[in-house]
């Protein structure tokens, strides 16, 4: 009897041992880090994922809640550092581990998946799109962190080199939100309306390992920078890091140093520049000047004014009218001299035949007369017009004048530093001309 009830009190119902097992491991094992290769990993359409954790020897089951922030995509295959706590499903008398952070374990499971994720885009076509850069940018876009020291020496860079307009998007550049944050900042400058939105887009940090850059393999992030709008510019790291960022971006600058001068010219460069493209035009218009000055003084000399060589033509042509006039008179008096010696019928004959023949030859003489004179004329008028084009007169009349110091043609800059401070200058226009006086040079 006193057997049966001692085994009595040991007596556990199902529910009972459940509950105090859940009890005992969850008070024992309350904050554990696991390492092992995710294996099964599922996502389920709830958000939750459902996966194991493995080694050589052994399997524990693991679910992730939705939410929870993790720096890459789960996969199986991928070792791992699991942090969580151990608890116990009574319904199925099974343990498991409640995932509430998940970190890549090893260089070696990392460089494999940036490969792999690297392939991938290479594959999409993500690498080719290049764009050029702005040569003169207005505002600078900037992702980054707003406390470290990448903001600032971006900013001193951009100070001394192209003082502008910096546009800085605050973001967590390392740890399990920070993907989420830089794309989320790549797309948020995109949205911004034109007139705020940046010429180019910097997305930068510091140093640092290969997993503290991480973040900028994410996939998400590397999409965000192949559908921005923006040209972008990475400046992630040190000259010798590389992420995916460096690849997708327009241009990877080596640090963000070097990213500030990427973008921007530098104002003494600049200045150089304009200063030779004045000289350059300086001297090409003093040559053009110099041409039509040479121009107009052999025009001046081969036609002193349009109006003279228009008399000349017009005494030639009635010259040419008085000769015209007197042959015709000389020959009507020779032929009338011989009309008195002609009595007989047949002188009458041959009087009637000569007055026909003279009649014939001044009809004659009149028509080409008439047809040399018009001649002269038409080539007269077109001489004429021609000239008339030709005179400088016809330029001032369309709002052009001439310049003259004592008599003489002013046509650059230099002719007129050249004179007396107390020299007059005359402006000869169409209808007059007027003097004025040199103040500032």
């Amino acid at each position: 009897m006193t057997f049966a009830l001692k085994e009595k009190e040991n007596v556990y119902t199902v529910s009972s041992l459940s509950f105090a097992l859940k009890k005992c491991v969850e008070e024992r094992f309350f904050r554990v880090k696991i390492q092992g290769e995710i294996s099964g990993f599922k996502k389920h359409s709830s958000g939750h994922s459902y996966f194991a954790l493995k080694d050589a020897d052994a399997l524990i089951d693991a679910v992730m809640w939705r939410g929870t922030a993790v720096a890459f995509a789960p996969s199986d295959g991928l070792s791992v550092y699991a942090t969580g706590r151990i608890t116990t499903y009574p319904g199925r008398s099974k343990y498991q581990i409640v995932v509430d952070g998940l970190e890549l374990f090893g260089k070696g499971d990392l460089f494999n998946l940036f490969l792999e994720r690297r392939k991938k885009f290479e594959e999409l076509g993500y690498f080719k799109q290049k764009r050029l850069l702005p040569k003169y940018v207005q505002r600078i876009g900037v992702i980054t962190s707003p406390t470290g020291a990448v903001i600032q020496d971006i900013l001193h860079r951009i100070q001394d080199r192209y003082p502008c307009e910096v546009l800085l998007w605050p973001a967590n550049v390392q740890g399990a939100t920070s993907a989420q944050e830089l794309s989320a900042a790549v797309k948020g400058m995109n949205a911004l309306p034109q007139y705020m939105r940046p010429d180019v887009i910097i997305i930068a940090r510091g140093g640092g390992s290969f997993e503290d850059l991480w973040s900028f393999n994410d996939e998400g992030l590397i999409d965000a920078l192949y559908q921005s709008a923006i040209p972008t510019v990475s400046a992630v790291g040190h000259e010798t890091d590389f992420t995916l960022c460096d690849y997708v971006c327009d241009m990877r600058a080596p640090t963000p140093t070097g990213a500030a001068e990427i973008v921007t010219p530098h104002r003494f460069e600049l200045k150089q520049r304009l200063q030779n493209f004045h000289t350059i035009l300086d001297n090409y218009m003093g040559r053009v000047l110099q041409i039509a000055k040479l121009k107009l003084e052999h025009f001046n000399r081969g036609l002193d004014r349009p109006k003279f060589a228009v008399e000349a033509y017009m005494i030639k042509l009635d010259d040419l009218t008085e000769r015209l006039n007197r042959v015709m008179t000389n020959t009507v008096l020779n032929k009338q001299r011989l009309i008195p010696l002609l009595s007989s019928q047949t002188t009458l004959n041959a009087l009637t035949s000569l007055e026909q023949r003279l009649k014939h030859f001044s009809q004659n003489l009149a028509y080409t007369m008439n047809s040399q004179i018009k001649d002269y004329g038409t080539s007269l008028d077109q001489i004429s017009s021609r000239l008339q084009q030709a005179d400088y007169h016809q330029t001032l009349k369309r709002g052009f004048c001439l310049i003259k110091a004592d008599k003489h043609l002013v046509s650059s800059v230099s002719d007129v530093q050249s004179l007396a401070s107390d020299k007059q200058l005359q402006l000869e226009f169409f209808d007059g001309s007027v003097d004025v006086k040199i103040e500032v040079v």
